[in-house]
């Protein structure tokens, strides 16, 4: 489901003071980040990242943020200027330390101390990194051994080694621990909506009423982020990867780095991207809003989220479109998409030749191209 080669994930730098009365310090020396700023964020599965602090790094790229409440178990974010960085913590840590070369962030070419949970990870993404390849039973062992919060994150980004129904059995496995280990964490909540999302999404496939392969692809016309109007059927005539994805789709953004490599080997060989954006409001938060001038300034201020995720992860195609409807986007309903990152891949004839096949999706590329 995801491509087992993450390159946008590194490492992270946190100091915890766990004594009543001290407060945390994010702490850390980073080569190249000096007068950068530096934010802090705590991210969940399907929300914008929530920031904890924010500092400017010194001339020496160091820097020290001091947070208020302690760190819990979870998944956390350090930015760096327009780089980002991703890791689990299991809630035990009591000082966390990091140097690195910001030029190398994603080769993990850092030091760490103080998280087991996060020195496992980086550890084994890092041999990945270097090898450009795991094997399956590599993985098994590793979800196996690692605390569930890092197993969650690591199994998040090679579903694409899993059939659907295995995919589902093993995130069912690690939401058990998950549950005995962590049972008030939101993390534990999400994990399990984001396997009720995959089960409901298998099930849409099979539906009738909903698109499948071999059928042709239903017309898509909407606005891009310039307002002009762009339809899927003007790209007829190449074979097209449509992608709905969003800013605030943890998931999404760690697939994005493959489909960009992707677009760059094929898009000459006639291979293009039409990406759907779920940013935005829905319906229900839409008909909450106290005037329409709260309505606009919340929408912009989604809309330029999702610029700022195009621009961050590098997606230099033009066709990105959003009627900024979030779950309430009309063509994922047509397309009957329940959870994202879903991709559909539709030949020059403009039928559907697969359905969320990522880990396939050069082996098609080649075939067809």
């Amino acid at each position: 489901m995801f491509k087992n080669i993450f390159k946008l994930i590194s490492l992270f730098i946190v100091t915890i003071f766990m004594s009543c009365g001290k407060k945390e310090d994010v702490n850390g020396t980073i080569k190249g980040a000096q007068n950068l700023d530096v934010v802090f964020s705590q991210v969940y599965f399907n929300e914008p990242p929530i920031p904890l602090g924010k500092v400017t790094a010194d001339k020496d790229g160091s820097f020290a943020l001091k947070l208020s409440e302690p760190l819990k178990e979870g998944i956390y974010q350090l930015q760096i200027g327009v780089k980002r960085i991703a890791f689990p913590l299991d809630g035990a840590e009591k000082s966390i330390n990091i140097k690195a070369d910001l030029a190398t962030f994603d080769k993990l070419t850092c030091t760490i101390e103080g998280s087991k949970g996060a020195t496992s990870f980086v550890d084994f993404m890092k041999k990945v990194i270097d090898n450009q390849k795991v094997d399956k039973p590599e993985i098994e062992k590793f979800l196996a051994e690692a605390n569930p919060m890092v197993a969650t994150m690591t199994l998040m980004q090679f579903g694409n080694q899993y059939k659907p129904e295995d995919y589902i059995a093993k995130a069912k496995e690690i939401q058990a621990r998950l549950q005995t280990q962590f049972p008030n964490s939101k993390y534990t909540m999400q994990f399990a909506t984001h396997i009720a999302g995959i089960e409901k999404q298998q099930l849409a496939q099979t539906n009738p009423t909903t698109v499948k392969i071999g059928d042709e692809a239903p017309e898509i016309e909407l606005k891009d982020v310039n307002g002009k109007t762009r339809k899927l059927s003007d790209l007829k005539g190449k074979v097209v990867l449509l992608d709905f994805w969003a800013s605030w789709c943890r998931p999404c953004r760690m697939e994005n780095p493959n489909v960009v490599e992707a677009y760059k080997k094929y898009h000459d060989k006639g291979f293009d991207i039409y990406s759907v954006s779920l940013d935005g409001i829905g319906a229900q938060s839409r008909a909450r809003m106290e005037t329409p001038q709260a309505l606009e300034k919340e929408l912009n201020d989604k809309k330029q989220l999702w610029i700022a995720a195009i621009k961050q992860d590098g997606l230099i195609w033009e066709n990105h479109v959003s009627d900024l409807m979030q779950w309430d986007c009309e063509p994922a309903q047509k397309y009957g998409v329940s959870s994202i990152p879903s991709q559909f891949l539709i030949g020059k004839d403009g039928k559907i030749i697969s359905i969320n096949s990522r880990g396939n999706l050069e082996k098609e590329l080649k075939k067809l191209l």
